[in-house]
């Protein structure tokens, strides 16, 4: 009776062994299954994001005289466009500014010459990523078929939609197409937004110019020399020591007369840098290009008669692009995961001691029931799917540590390496 007791309680263990290697061989099974859904998942976002974002539903981060048509725009040639539609008052000098931040690759549709503008009018379109021009149309008429555009947009920051002339343009079934990974766009300003610190016969404008040979160009420094002798005209520019290098180009108003004549110098700190003599209205544009490093003051230096010269299309690249760099390799984090058994209160001490290190920029804490709920939520939408109790996620808590610059990584992994408690530490790629 004695062994038949003893036998079955072998048995019994014997069972409750198999049971629990059998539970523990699903746990096993379903941990594979569950990483496997999360790195479907997880291919599926990076291939969402070759989506398209439609041109109606950007934000405008500055505009004038635009506006979002959801009525149908009909072209003298019969085809109907709706739904996402962009008007602008081209009469009134419209442009639309959107921030990219890096995040596209392509930006396409096209322009449209509605069929009600009035028959003799003219328009001109233009777009520029970052200050560079990356398509531009004169002469749009009512005549004029939609006209299709494909842009590349990688790593642009600032887009911007200019047009002139006098009547409406539209941009119809425009769409951003998102980029994989974000590039860092470059910094980058123009004279327009430099304070002034002393001009004479001068004056901004921040519109679309048209050069004596019909091309358009972004915003204008307009020097005002219209004697029929010769005058002089200057701005002083404040650089403060903040860009590396300016371009630009010089072209002739339209309204200049056969004439005009002009002679332009660039001084940097009073130093002469560059000089052009003898621009006129047959002249086409001249390039600029000049070095600004630790430069303060630049100043612009016209002597002309009969006309008046621009300086179109200029760009200043900024000094701090090191702080984009840092700005994106903050982002980059390592991973700390812990020993098993380790206690939350061990596990407080060390963030506490990796806080405490000059290398951190920020540390974040997730609990391994914080991660398992986050995987449901996420990959099963919080249905029953899985069972929360049987958390295959378990010692799975870790900090997530943001450090300043990436070269601080590999001394800042060695000092966690050696602290108590931690098991690993995975570094970015």
């Amino acid at each position: 009776m004695f062994c038949g007791k003893y036998g079955k309680q072998i048995k019994r263990r014997k069972i409750d062994m198999k049971q629990k290697k059998r539970k523990e061989t699903y746990i096993k099974i379903f941990t594979v299954l569950a990483m496997l859904v999360f790195l479907f998942s997880w291919c599926s976002v990076v291939h969402a994001e070759d989506e398209s974002v439609l041109l109606k539903d950007m934000h405008m981060e500055d505009s004038n005289e635009c506006e979002i048509w959801e009525k149908e725009l009909k072209d003298s040639y019969g085809n109907s466009y709706s739904g996402n539609i962009v008007n602008m008052e081209a009469s009134r000098n419209s442009y639309a500014v959107y921030n990219l931040d890096g995040e596209y690759t392509r930006f396409s549709g096209k322009i449209v010459i509605a069929e009600d503008v009035y028959t003799d009018c003219v328009m001109d379109i233009a777009i520029y990523g970052d200050g560079r021009e990356l398509y531009s149309k004169a002469g749009l008429t009512r005549q004029t078929e939609a006209q299709d555009f494909d842009l590349d947009v990688t790593g642009v920051g600032t887009l911007e939609i200019r047009s002139s002339g006098e009547d409406s343009i539209s941009l119809a079934e425009a769409e951003f197409t998102q980029a994989e990974e974000r590039t860092v766009p470059p910094t980058y300003a123009s004279l327009g937004e430099l304070t002034v610190i002393d001009s004479v016969d001068f004056e901004q404008k921040t519109c679309l110019q048209k050069d004596t040979f019909g091309d358009l160009h972004k915003g204008r420094q307009y020097f005002k020399n219209p004697m029929t002798s010769e005058t002089e005209s200057y701005a002083l520019y404040n650089l403060d020591q903040k860009y590396l290098s300016f371009s630009g180009k010089l072209i002739i108003d339209e309204e200049s007369t056969t004439n005009c004549n002009m002679n332009v110098q660039f001084y940097l700190d009073d130093q002469l840098a560059f000089e052009q003599n003898g621009i006129g209205r047959t002249t086409e544009p001249v390039e600029v290009n000049l070095d600004v490093t630790n430069v303060k003051v630049m100043k612009i230096r016209v002597v002309g008669k009969a006309g008046y010269l621009c300086v179109v299309d200029d760009v200043l690249k900024g000094s701090d692009d090191t702080q984009w760099e840092t700005e994106l390799e903050e982002e980059v984090p390592i991973t700390v995961f812990f020993d098993e058994g380790t206690t939350q209160e061990q596990i407080d001490m060390i963030g506490e001691q990796i806080r405490q290190r000059p290398e951190v920029r920020d540390i974040v804490f997730t609990s391994s029931d914080d991660a398992w709920n986050e995987f449901i939520d996420q990959y099963f939408q919080g249905t029953n799917t899985a069972e929360r109790d049987n958390n295959p996620l378990t010692n799975s808590a870790n900090y997530t540590v943001y450090v300043n610059q990436t070269e601080e990584l590999e001394e800042l992994v060695d000092f966690i390496e050696g602290l108590d408690y931690v098991r690993e530490v995975n570094e970015p790629d």
